[in-house]
């Protein structure tokens, strides 16, 4: 199996960027995060930063972490965002969670940060946001691609910072023959791409880095104030 990585963060309009990435490389494997803190909450850089540095540590060197342990990193590292709320705000944060090691994947997020997962050129998985529009989606209202202009889009479900929340998990896959590319994305990226223009943009150049940038073109094509925060990572994986 072998693996490479890329990522950005950008400030955009704001005043501050609230969103944290990162990602380790090892001989075993690969792990990824994006957080986006939330704006207005108090202290959203520093709620995203726990829950990254947290979700970072676990995986790759020691193959592809149980379930039980990625529910338990994420309780951890929210464990520790809550000891750290100061204001009646309570700082909150978005999360995607990937590990890929020993030919397997699996990956978590709660929030409106998104993973997709691309096999051989094709979209097969992606991650369901924990918005009032995806729930408007389930009850047949709006389109996936339609949640971007929806009135709910930015009223969150779920997230990190609030007692007793947990990630979605999903199952483990095994990484069959050729080429795997994960995005994990900010809102800020992907609200302004739809899922089949995620697919055209790697399409168009199948190169990992080259793929990041078509994306983040894309997005400044259509919100040339850049006002949101924007980042993400991007997991190629051959095996």
């Amino acid at each position: 199996m072998r693996a490479a990585a890329f990522s950005y963060s950008d400030i955009g309009g704001r005043r501050e960027n609230e969103d944290t990435v990162g990602y380790r490389i090892c001989e075993s494997g690969v792990v990824a995060v994006v957080a986006d803190g939330l704006g207005g909450q108090g202290d959203g850089k520093a709620a995203s930063q726990i829950i990254c540095d947290g979700l970072l540590k676990l995986g790759a060197e020691e193959g592809l972490p149980a379930k039980e342990k990625i529910i338990g990193i994420f309780d951890e590292a929210n464990r520790e965002l809550l000891s750290k709320q100061k204001n009646s705000f309570h700082m909150k944060t978005t999360a995607v969670y990937l590990c890929a090691a020993g030919g397997r994947a699996i990956w978590a997020h709660i929030g409106d940060s998104r993973l997709y997962h691309l096999y051989n050129g094709e979209l097969c998985h992606y991650t369901l946001d924990h918005s009032a529009s995806q729930l408007a989606v389930y009850m047949g209202e709006i389109t996936r691609d339609e949640i971007p202009a929806d009135a709910g889009r930015s009223r969150l479900l779920h997230a990190m910072g609030v007692e007793g929340e947990h990630p979605d998990l999903h199952d483990a896959i095994t990484l069959e023959a050729g080429k795997h590319v994960f995005l994990l994305c900010s809102d800020g990226l992907w609200e302004y791409l739809s899922d089949a223009e995620v697919v055209k943009a790697w399409k168009k150049t199948q190169v990992p880095e080259r793929f990041l940038e078509l994306l983040r073109f894309a997005k400044g094509m259509r919100s040339p104030d850049n006002c949101d925060n924007n980042s993400a990572v991007v997991v190629y994986i051959e095996v």
